[in-house]
């Protein structure tokens, strides 16, 4: 028996979708009866998500593995998951990356850092506050090599460049965050030896540029944290599980 995590969005159809194609057995966990009723098919719990509750579930339903399918980043209800699951039963958190970035993929913030600290220079993020403070609070330094572009403007937002938790002269503006051109420019300007987006930025662009200037280009996740492990699509989080399923004692 699979386990379902979802605050209601629209990612639980497609895993449902996958896991209905293999017949599998499953029910959806949420976290508030509004969400529960807009799902409107199949077996549905309703608990508040906290690990008390999340391990008497998965005990009485003899679960085998869990897909967190919850769209919330960071959520309290995937860290009480992951709490329940390590060294227990398969956990996998679905990102909801189902595009083709003409990229490599890296869901692991802290395979980024590794591959940041190891670069031999700086890398240029492209990446909402949340993905860049997940990669840089794993970095011993701090994400000294880590900077950010933003759109000038009249007045520099020093709060709002806080918000990415790395040093503060490593939030640049520049004339453009979009465009080949514009990113070309800000890769020279900060002698990047990598390019790093997350799913929330457009790509295209990037790669261009990250291609014309020979550097490696990385796409990851805007989840916000770290997770047991991760997939980008719905189809690879259902094969993972079944390829790892055993029963919670």
């Amino acid at each position: 028996m699979i386990m379902i995590l979802s605050d209601g969005g629209t990612a639980v159809i497609r895993i449902q979708k996958h896991l209905d194609i293999r017949d599998e057995e499953y029910f959806v966990y949420f976290t508030a009866f509004a969400a529960a009723g807009r799902f409107g098919s199949g077996s549905v719990i309703v608990g508040d998500g906290t690990e008390r509750s999340l391990h008497s579930v998965l005990r009485q339903n003899k679960v085998t593995a869990v897909i967190d399918a919850v769209c919330e980043p960071a959520s309290e209800v995937s860290k009480a998951a992951m709490c329940v699951c390590k060294d227990r039963i398969p956990y996998v958190k679905y990102v909801n990356m189902e595009e083709d970035y003409n990229a490599k993929l890296c869901l692991s913030y802290c395979g980024l850092a590794e591959m940041i600290a190891r670069c031999g220079g700086n890398v240029l993020m492209y990446a909402s506050p949340r993905t860049v403070r997940g990669v840089a609070e794993n970095i011993a330094d701090g994400g000294s090599k880590i900077y950010v572009p933003v759109l000038k403007s009249a007045g520099f937002d020093a709060n709002a460049a806080l918000e990415y938790s790395i040093p503060l002269r490593n939030v640049i503006e520049a004339d453009g965050v979009d465009g080949a051109d514009f990113v070309g420019e800000t890769i020279n300007k900060v002698e990047a030896k990598a390019v790093i987006c997350d799913c929330s930025v457009s790509t295209v662009d990037k790669a261009d540029a990250a291609k014309a200037a020979d550097i490696p280009m990385i796409v990851t996740h805007n989840m916000g944290m770290e997770y047991l492990c991760a997939a980008a699509t719905a189809a690879d989080a259902v094969i993972a599980v079944r390829t790892m399923k055993t029963t919670l004692a």
